[in-house]
């Protein structure tokens, strides 16, 4: 994903090279401006990131299966060389209230045109899942959603 949004590049000019580079591969694609790993602000007008999306966000999408599979993927250095990195989970999620609420999103004008409104390159959407249930194996029915492509207009 971060390799896509680094060649969708818009509005370029002299910083078109530095941000292919760190958000392709820098892995700085975070939209939490205070975090380590946020894309940087001279990057943030010329590129739209990529994100899974998660709803409902409550906590058990939030603070149980999203807290243990961030686990399993960890920002990643692919070349110490080249400082090649493939970011982490945690830095390519972003959590709806309600699938109702994410395709509202999905459909609305400006989507995926700026940092602030990333384009979802695909969902999971939890339909069932237990109440309160942590630090035990369960049963959770969920639904993958792959939103139309941003219009191009």
């Amino acid at each position: 994903m971060t390799l896509r949004a680094a060649a969708e590049l818009y509005n370029t000019t002299g910083v078109s090279e530095a941000c292919t580079y760190r958000v392709g591969f820098g892995g700085l694609v975070s939209t939490d401006t205070s975090s380590l790993y946020a894309m940087l602000p001279a990057c943030r007008d010329y590129v739209t990131p990529y994100k899974l999306a998660i709803a409902p966000d409550n906590d058990i999408t939030r603070k149980y299966f999203f807290e243990t599979v961030k686990q399993r993927y960890p920002r990643v250095t692919v070349s110490d060389s080249m400082k090649a990195v493939l970011s982490s989970l945690e830095d390519s999620v972003i959590f709806f209230d309600t699938e109702k609420v994410m395709e509202k999103y999905v459909k609305k004008i400006g989507y995926g045109k700026s940092f602030d409104t990333p384009i979802v390159y695909g969902a999971l959407v939890f339909d069932e899942y237990p109440e309160g249930v942590f630090g035990v194996v369960f049963d959770a029915r969920w639904t993958p959603f792959f939103p139309p492509e941003p219009c191009s207009l």
